[in-house]
């Protein structure tokens, strides 16, 4: 019999399918299958540590949804991550049972 924890698991198939919601991507190096979603924010620089404050510069953000276990150990705040050749800095993550939840953000023109 599979107990909720095993259940859940299973579950991440369904919302980390390639032909569904979720697409490959390249995090560090790693071909990994996360959800992005580039329309969480987009403005100035105003909330974030990385602000370069010039004129005609935004902060993009970002959230991915990954599975933990594609990571070797848990994403932390400050960290620079590439995603797609592309660099980001962490700005937070957050732990959804078996999934990291991470915004990333990063200056651009």
């Amino acid at each position: 019999m599979i107990n909720f924890k095993e259940d859940l698991k299973r579950d991440l198939n369904v919302f980390f399918n390639i032909k569904e919601f979720a697409q490959e991507h390249e995090i560090d190096g790693k071909t990994v299958i996360v959800v992005v979603n580039d329309d969480v924010l987009k403005g100035f620089n105003t909330i974030s540590q990385y602000n370069d404050y010039t004129e005609g510069v935004f902060l993009a953000s970002k959230t991915i949804y990954a599975k933990k276990e594609d990571f070797n150990k848990k994403p932390i705040k400050g960290q620079r991550l590439r995603l797609d050749n592309k660099y980001y800095y962490v700005e937070l993550v957050k732990e959804l049972g078996e999934i990291y939840e991470i915004t990333l953000v990063a200056n651009e023109s």
